[in-house]
């Protein structure tokens, strides 16, 4: 579209610009002299792009976007028709290739920008196998009408999956979804779905709700509550969990924060004389104690309480193995690995920017960063999840 013809129709908020690079959350910048900073969604770096202002703040905007004037050589059309409507996707104007370039480049930065974090680390880049139909588990919306889909990006409307089927989730997933009747999803809210040794629904109507689901990871099953977390992509679940495993050291007497259900704990726990588990949520705990015991793994200890309180009663351990929630580590929790004798912290993040303001700490007493892998769980989307090796003499 020649918009350069067309302005004086537009409404006075158009305006223009050319996208310098990619920030946090997939957002394209412009950056212009004496004025704030500009993010836009959907765009590429280099392209010349018409946007409008919908939020301004004292040193940024949010802006729409309303059309790209000077397309990059990147673009490519979307594989789904309501991409930019929907808010599950960021990536699908691009490949590939170009997608996990700019999810390195968004990481680097963040590291460089919070932690002060130079790239003289050991670095890998980890793709998915597939780029769709790896979701396992995701909380579907309903509408009045019997659609089923995701919310609009910032909105609580729901954006109906076309053909009853959403790129994103597994292929079992859609062929169960396309199969309901629409009565299903009619005076729901909403309902959980996942794809492990079986489909496990709750809060769907006419259907019994699933309490567990089990997945099979490297030859050990899991029991997962059916609302607890779970690593989401199915073509890298082995891969994920012998990376994080490949790096631990199993002479060294080591304990596990955030443990959740075991998916790290069972695989570790065989390659040492014992591991203690700590996991907040009882649920989860609960949880692992029962994958320990139908995996057969019994020099493992599972313990419900806050992180912090645990760090409180620990001592003699040179390794911890930490993979925190988006908030990422609790001060407390970063002053008692500073404190205690710890030669060895592998790190799982699933926020680049706080885990470079937690290594930032760790830093100051002597930790460096050995190794960082990043290992894309979650493509489509500015979503990443970081393997690291930190490391103290």
């Amino acid at each position: 579209m020649d918009f350069e013809n067309i302005k004086f129709n537009l409404k006075s908020g158009y305006k223009t610009g050319y996208i310098s690079t990619i920030g946090a959350n997939a957002y394209g910048v412009i950056k212009s002299e004496n004025e704030p900073v500009v993010f836009v969604p959907y765009t590429l770096p280099e392209e010349k792009v018409a946007y409008e202002i919908i939020e301004s703040h004292q040193d940024y905007c949010m802006a729409r976007l309303l059309d790209v004037i000077e397309p990059s050589s990147k673009r490519v059309k979307p594989e789904c028709p309501i991409f930019q409507t929907c808010g599950g996707c960021n990536f699908l104007h691009t490949d590939y290739d170009e997608e996990l370039k700019i999810k390195q480049n968004v990481l680097l930065e963040t590291l460089k920008k919070i932690g002060k974090i130079e790239p003289d680390f050991a670095f890998e880049v980890i793709p998915s196998p597939m780029r769709f139909n790896y979701r396992n588990n995701a909380h579907i919306k309903t509408t009045n009408e019997g659609n089923i889909g995701f919310f609009e990006n910032k909105s609580l409307n729901v954006v109906p999956f076309p053909s009853f089927e959403c790129k994103l989730l597994t292929l079992r997933i859609n062929s169960f979804l396309k199969q309901l009747d629409r009565h299903f999803f009619l005076f729901t809210r909403g309902f959980t779905i996942r794809d492990g040794k079986e489909i496990y629904t709750a809060h769907l109507n006419y259907s019994s709700d699933s309490k567990f689901c089990e997945y099979t990871v490297n030859n050990f099953t899991y029991r997962v509550g059916i609302s607890d977390f779970f690593q989401v992509n199915s073509h890298l679940l082995n891969i994920f969990q012998s990376k994080v495993v490949s790096l631990i050291d199993p002479d060294l007497k080591t304990v596990e924060l955030y443990g959740g259900s075991g998916f790290f704990s069972l695989p570790l726990a065989t390659k040492m004389k014992e591991l203690t588990v700590n996991e907040i949520s009882s649920r989860a705990s609960e949880n692992g104690k029962y994958n320990a015991k139908l995996n057969k793994v019994d020099n493992i200890k599972f313990i419900a309480s806050d992180a912090s309180i645990f760090m409180k009663k620990v001592d003699n351990v040179s390794q911890i193995l930490v993979d925190p929630p988006r908030a990422g580590l609790e001060k407390n929790v970063i002053e008692s690995i500073e404190n205690l004798k710890i030669k060895k912290l592998i790190y799982v993040s699933c926020n680049p920017a706080t885990f470079a303001r937690d290594f930032s700490y760790l830093r100051s007493s002597g930790f460096e960063l050995t190794s960082l892998i990043l290992i894309d769980n979650f493509p489509g989307t500015f979503h990443t999840e970081l393997i690291s090796l930190i490391t103290r003499d």
